[in-house]
C-alpha cells in the first residue's frame, strides 16, 4: 500500500483567524469539512467563554494536531488547530487540515502517526505562521495545497514501527515517557486500557455502548519517539475496537501542562474543545491514564489478563509482546 493509497483524494481546507486579517478567513477548498468543524468549534467556543479566565487559558494553549474518523467510514479529517486571534484581537481557533479517502480505516488509526509525522509537523509549522505572522500569504498557499510528499507508505510505516515495538522494552517506554514515582505505571496503563475498553467486544454497537467519556494517554517530548508511541496506544486499542461502528476523535498535543493523545469514541462533542483549554471540563470528561493506579484494582481475574499483568511487572518485557498478547485477548 503506497502512501497514496493510505490517503486518497485528498482536498486541503483552512479557516479561522489570523492576526494579519481583519476578520475570518477561509480556503477555497473543504466547504462543507470547514461547515462541520466550523460548528463543532463554534459551540465549543460559546462554552469555553462561560469559564472565568477563559482568555487566558485561550492564549496559552498550544497547537493540536486531530484525527477525526469512523472505525468503518471511508473518509477522514486529518489537521491542525491553532488558538488564533484576529487583527482587532477577536479570539477563534485556525484550522488547517486534510478530508481524504480511507481505503482501511483500521491501517490508519494504528499506522496513521507515523505516516502523517513529517506531513503533521510541517502543516504545524505552517499554521502558527499564518497565525502570528504579518504576512501570512506563503503560509496559508501551502497550506492550500495537497501535493507535498512528506508522507510514508504504509509499508514503510509498518516496517519502522514492528522496528520500535521488537527494540523497546517497558523499562524503555517509561523512560520515554518520563513516568515519575507518583504517576502510573506502564503495567497500570495497559491494564487500565483493558478494562475501559474490552467492554466493546462485547457490545460493539454504538447505540448499545459508546463510551461516554474520553481517554488520554501519555506521550514523550522527544518528537522522533513520539509517532511510534501513539502507534502503539492506538494498537493496542483496535484490538477491540476492529468490530466496533464508533465515530473516533484523536487529538495530540500539551494539554494542560503535560503532553497528551486524547481519544474520544461518540464524534466530536463542543465539552472536548471547552476541555482543550479548561481544566476542570478535562476532568470531568477525560480519563486520564497518567493516574491509573485504580485499575489494581478493577482487572479481569481472566487467565490471559493475568498472564499479561504479570509479563508487565517485568521491566526488560518488549512492547512486541504486549502488542501479542493483547490480540490474543481480542481472539477470546
Amino acid at each position: 500500500m503506497t502512501s497514496s493509497e493510505f490517503q486518497r483524494n485528498p482536498c486541503a481546507f483552512y479557516f479561522g483567524k489570523i492576526r494579519s486579517r481583519g476578520d475570518f478567513i477561509k480556503s477555497a477548498g473543504g466547504a462543507r469539512v470547514i461547515a462541520l468543524i466550523d460548528r463543532w468549534i463554534a459551540q465549543g467556543m460559546e462554552d469555553l467563554i462561560a469559564v472565568p479566565h477563559w482568555k487566558a487559558c485561550y492564549d496559552h494553549a498550544e497547537p493540536i494536531d486531530f484525527l477525526f474518523m469512523g472505525t468503518q467510514r471511508k473518509h477522514a479529517i486529518h489537521g491542525t488547530i491553532v488558538p488564533g486571534r484576529d487583527a482587532s484581537l477577536r479570539r477563534f481557533p485556525f484550522v488547517a487540515g486534510t478530508v481524504f479517502e480511507v481505503a482501511e480505516p483500521h491501517h490508519l488509526l494504528t499506522l496513521g502517526p507515523i505516516c502523517f509525522d513529517r506531513h503533521t509537523s510541517s502543516r504545524r509549522k505552517k499554521a502558527e505562521l499564518a497565525v502570528t505572522s504579518d504576512s501570512a500569504s506563503d503560509a496559508l498557499a501551502w497550506l492550500s495545497e495537497t501535493g507535498h510528499g512528506h508522507c510514508l507508505s504504509h509499508q514503510a510505516s509498518a516496517e519502522h514501527f514492528s522496528r520500535f515495538l521488537a527494540n523497546t522494552t517497558v523499562a524503555g517506554l517509561t523512560s520515554l515517557l518520563g513516568l515519575c514515582g507518583h504517576e502510573a505505571t506502564i503495567r497500570q496503563i495497559v491494564l487500565a486500557l483493558h478494562c475501559l475498553l474490552y467492554p466493546l467486544q462485547r457490545k460493539p454497537s454504538v447505540s448499545i455502548y459508546p463510551p461516554s467519556k474520553a481517554i488520554a494517554l501519555p506521550l514523550p517530548e522527544d518528537p522522533s519517539s513520539r509517532p511510534f508511541v501513539e502507534a502503539f496506544w492506538l494498537t493496542l486499542m483496535n484490538v477491540f475496537l476492529r468490530a466496533t461502528n464508533l465515530e473516533l476523535s484523536l487529538l495530540s498535543g500539551v494539554l494542560h501542562g503535560k503532553r497528551k493523545m486524547i481519544i474520544t469514541f461518540s464524534g466530536v462533542r463542543p465539552l472536548m474543545f471547552r476541555a482543550l483549554f479548561d481544566e476542570d471540563a478535562a476532568r470531568e470528561f477525560v480519563i486520564d491514564l497518567s493516574n491509573a493506579a485504580w485499575a489494581e484494582h478493577n482487572s479481569s481475574s481472566d487467565n490471559t489478563v493475568m498472564t499479561l499483568s504479570a509479563y508487565l511487572d517485568h521491566d526488560s518485557l518488549l512492547l512486541q509482546q504486549i502488542v501479542m498478547t493483547f490480540q490474543e485477548m481480542g481472539q477470546l
